[in-house]
């Protein structure tokens, strides 16, 4: 997908949008059925969508990856042609969240998963299961201390 190069046109309003682009930038319009136009030079300046990051022509009221409305993005230089925005990478959560779900059973979990969702989602679904799972245990490891402190027996049930 050569990026930076016009080479369709907007069925609807007739915009000229860039090779690869799913929605107008002009219209918003969807480009599924876009007809070819004669290439164009690469815009220096490019605006990127606030909501999904793709590179547009300065001046598009529409994004061209996602069509939602452009509003006010910050410009930011021409990349390369042929370079691919880069995404945040997912990093890695702090190796002591982990200990708030062990501490603090479900409240740690659910603190330790808002604090990595941003991160990493799957650890932050584990970080959560994990405080979950501690108080289920916890809960459990009292109530039979309570029933044999009690002086509970099973013995005292009879099944006839």
């Amino acid at each position: 997908m050569n990026r930076g190069v016009l080479e369709m046109r907007c069925p609807k309003c007739g915009g000229a949008n860039e090779a690869g682009s799913r929605f107008c930038g002009v219209c918003g319009a969807s480009l599924a059925v876009a007809r070819p136009v004669t290439p164009a030079a690469p815009a220096p300046v490019r605006v990127y969508c606030q909501r999904c990051g793709t590179p547009n022509p300065a001046g598009s009221k529409f994004c061209e990856g996602c069509g939602s409305a452009m509003g006010a993005p910050a410009a930011q230089p021409a990349a390369p042609a042929g370079a691919v925005p880069a995404k945040p990478a997912a990093g890695k959560p702090p190796g002591a969240l982990w200990v708030l779900p062990v501490l603090f059973g479900w409240l740690g979990g659910i603190i330790a998963w808002a604090a990595a969702t941003g991160t990493n989602p799957s650890t932050a679904r584990k970080m959560l299961a994990l405080g979950f799972l501690v108080t289920l245990i916890w809960v459990g490891v009292v109530i039979v201390l309570d029933m044999a402190e009690s002086g509970f027996s099973f013995s005292d049930f009879s099944f006839e």
